[in-house]
């Protein structure tokens, strides 16, 4: 029964992910990323930068989500 509680958890969590990362592709599908108005180079390089630490974020979480599924299976 605890087995079925985390893959419950896991399943929630992996859902959580898609959403997320969905709304990524979506957001930046076919953009070019560009400094917006009069922001500087630097504070455009940080923006890029959280994007993609937020993307490698999401797809870290879901590498160990299914690393934990198949151990529990």
């Amino acid at each position: 029964m605890a087995q079925l509680e985390i893959l419950t958890q896991y399943q929630d969590i992996l859902e959580e992910v898609n959403v997320s990362l969905k709304g990524y592709n979506e957001n930046l599908k076919n953009e070019l990323f560009e400094i917006e108005g009069d922001e500087s180079y630097v504070n455009a390089y940080r923006r890029g930068e959280t994007i993609y630490d937020q993307v490698d974020g999401n797809i870290n979480n879901l590498n160990e989500i299914l690393e934990q599924e198949n151990e529990v299976i």
